[in-house]
């Protein structure tokens, strides 16, 4: 909730940051809390990692796990499976309106096995109306929580922390280069 940068590491050349992430998650404070990470870290020994420390883990799902992708994509489109009602929010700033609709299930859980400790999967689709004109995106998510912990409205909050984050980064790499560095 706090959104603060709680490490900064350098990350080698010769590497990328899936060994450094999994290596620092038991120097961090997770008990009780929610970690969120890029897809590029939905990764069987980071999500364990989380949980042996106490946390529970939100991850989206995108193309660099086709199968995992695929299977949540078909869930979803599945008429027939069982999904928590969608929950939306709008935000309208600077002529610009955002729509989020979010949606959840259980039913994956005991299929999906490639992440330890799966409390439940969702579907995140986000409209966007600017100038008239209309984009949409769909964003699968996987998370640790269990609906009784983590229900749809709870779960939009801690992807909106994570996009913050996101977004910070972004303004330090666009001013700092730290990409390219």
């Amino acid at each position: 909730e706090s959104h603060e940068t709680l490490i900064q590491v350098r990350v080698d050349g010769k590497t990328n940051e899936i060994p450094v992430a999994q290596a620092l998650l038991p120097y961090l404070p997770l008990r009780g809390r929610m970690v969120t990470a890029d897809a590029l870290h939905t990764q069987t020994a980071f999500a364990q990692g989380v949980l042996d420390q106490g946390g529970d883990f939100l991850l989206s799902v995108k193309g660099n796990q086709p199968t995992l992708y695929a299977d949540i994509a078909l869930a979803f489109a599945d008429p027939a499976s069982r999904c928590s009602a969608p929950i939306r929010t709008t935000d309208r700033r600077r002529g610009r309106t955002d729509v989020r609709s979010l949606r959840t299930t259980t039913c994956l859980n005991t299929y999906i096995t490639a992440l330890p400790g799966v409390g439940q999967v969702a579907e995140l689709t986000r409209t966007v109306t600017e100038k008239g004109k209309t984009t949409q995106d769909v964003v699968y998510l996987v998370t640790s929580c269990p609906p009784d912990r983590g229900c749809p409205a709870q779960l939009l909050t801690w992807i909106r922390g994570h996009w913050s984050i996101e977004a910070r980064h972004h303004v330090r790499d666009g001013t700092f280069g730290e990409d390219h560095s």
